[in-house]
């Protein structure tokens, strides 16, 4: 693929993934993960990151807040090999969060997906 480029236009977010829950989570009690990761989120991060691995120059254009979520996107996607030239960084608006969550106990195989967004 030497040479093909690739334009992604989206929003970019972080995940934070926790796996192997025992129970549903309920307000104002603690429940235990097997394991927790904060990863880059969002269907055209995903898909961007997927076709750099397929050989692909790829641009991403979004948008994130100037904070650490954003700075931890653009690094992460710099790792993959994504450009973020044209990733604007906006100092009103806070970088989106989804939680998503997968229990062992209530249906290993899905997962809950609750997304955060705020503004300053």
């Amino acid at each position: 693929m030497s040479g093909a480029k690739v334009l992604v236009i989206g929003e970019l977010n972080v995940d934070i993934v926790a796996t192997g829950l025992r129970s549903a989570p309920e307000m104002g009690a603690e429940i235990l993960a097997e394991d927790c990761e904060l990863v880059v989120g969002s269907a055209s991060a995903i898909f961007a990151a997927g076709m750099t691995k397929l050989g692909y120059e790829v641009t991403l254009v979004s948008q994130v807040g100037r904070d650490y979520f954003g700075d931890f996107c653009i690094k992460k996607l710099r790792q993959l090999g994504v450009s973020t030239r044209y990733v604007a960084r906006k100092a009103d608006e806070r970088t989106g969060v989804t939680i998503a969550r997968s229990s062992l106990i209530l249906a290993p195989s899905r997962r809950s997906l609750q997304t955060l967004s705020t503004k300053r």
